[in-house]
C-alpha cells in the first residue's frame, strides 16, 4: 500500500471519549506488516468465515481483533499474538475467554487451534480506550517489548497512537516498567520452527526511510556534533560563566550591606531635601 496516499483524519483520537475506528486498524495493520513479519487480515474480511486466510502454524503473527456483530455498533478491540506455540490475547477488560460469537473467526485465523492464553495486562480505565490499548500492546510486542510487564501513561496514549498514524511508524508507547504479582518474566517471542526443529526469534523488519529523511537525519547529527565540538574546543566556557554568576551574586550582596550600613545616612539626606523643598514653598511669594 502506498501510505503517502492515504488521506485519514484521526484527529478524533484525540477526543477522550472517542472510539478507535476500523479505518485506524486498518492503518495501523499496514504499519504494522512494515515492522514484522505479520500480515494482519483487514478488518472488512470478517464479515465472511471464508475470505479469512489462514496464519502459518511456524510464523508469528499480531493482529487485532473485533469483539462484535459489525464495526457499525459499539465492541470491543483486543491484541491477538501468535509467537509459533500458543496464542496469547491481550485484552484492556482482562477478559479470560473469547466470545462464542467470535470464536469462528479465530478458529479460521488459526485451525491448527494453537492454546489460548489471557496475559495480565495493564487494563483500561474506561469503556471507550480499548482500540488504543490493543494499539498499544501491539506496538510493544512488534518492539520487542511484553506488554505485560508495561504500564502505559494513559495521558500520552491517544497522542502518541496519532502520532504514529502521521507517521506511519512504530514507536513505543509512554510506559513505566509494570511487575505483576506472581508472574516471571520469560521471552515470549520465540517461535518454534519445527521444519529445523530448533528455536529462533522473530526480529522485526527496518522501515525503508526516503532519502530526504535520511539527509535530515545525517544534518541533525552533524549539528548536534557541532555543538558537542564547540564546548569540548572552549574547556574553560563553563568555569568562566560560573565565576561570572558568582561575580553578579557577591556585586548584590555588597549592594545590600552598603545600603544596610548607609541607611541612616541616606535617610537623612532624604529628610533634608523634604524640609529644603518645604522651605521654598513657604518663601516661594517671597523668592517671587
Amino acid at each position: 500500500m502506498d501510505f503517502d496516499k492515504i488521506d485519514y483524519d484521526f484527529q478524533y483520537l484525540l477526543n477522550e471519549d472517542s472510539y478507535v475506528e476500523d479505518d485506524c486498524v486498518n492503518l495501523f495493520h499496514n504499519i504494522l506488516h512494515r515492522y514484522t513479519s505479520s500480515q494482519p487480515c483487514p478488518m472488512d474480511y470478517f464479515s465472511s468465515v471464508q475470505s479469512i486466510s489462514p496464519v502459518d502454524p511456524n510464523q508469528s503473527h499480531i493482529q487485532l481483533f473485533f469483539y462484535g456483530e459489525n464495526y457499525s455498533e459499539v465492541g470491543h478491540w483486543v491484541c491477538l499474538f501468535y509467537n509459533g506455540e500458543s496464542l496469547r490475547i491481550y485484552d484492556g477488560l482482562k477478559g479470560k475467554s473469547v466470545p462464542s460469537s467470535q470464536q469462528k473467526f479465530v478458529d479460521a485465523l488459526f485451525p491448527h487451534k494453537p492454546p489460548m492464553l489471557f496475559p495480565d495486562v495493564q487494563a483500561q480505565s474506561n469503556s471507550y480506550d480499548c482500540g488504543v490499548f490493543a494499539i498499544a500492546y501491539a506496538t510493544s510486542l512488534a518492539l520487542h517489548q511484553n506488554p505485560t510487564f508495561e504500564n502505559y501513561i494513559n495521558a500520552e496514549m491517544r497522542p502518541h497512537l496519532f502520532r504514529i498514524l502521521e507517521s506511519r511508524e512504530l514507536m513505543q508507547f509512554p510506559s513505566i516498567p509494570r511487575k505483576p504479582r506472581g508472574i516471571h518474566k520469560r521471552d515470549i517471542f520465540m517461535e518454534y520452527n519445527q521444519k529445523e526443529n530448533q528455536i529462533i526469534k522473530a526480529e522485526p523488519k527496518m522501515v525503508e526511510r526516503n532519502e530526504p529523511a535520511i539527509r535530515l537525519k545525517k544534518m541533525e547529527k552533524e549539528e548536534l556534533q557541532a555543538e558537542e565540538d564547540m564546548f569540548e574546543n572552549q574547556p574553560n566556557l563553563f568555569q568562566q560563566i560560573n565565576m561570572a554568576d558568582h561575580r553578579v551574586v557577591q556585586l548584590e550582596y555588597e549592594y545590600r550591606e552598603f545600603v544596610k550600613k548607609n541607611n541612616h545616612k541616606i535617610l537623612k539626606q532624604l529628610v533634608m531635601f523634604k524640609s529644603s523643598q518645604n522651605i521654598v514653598k513657604q518663601n516661594n511669594h517671597k523668592i517671587l
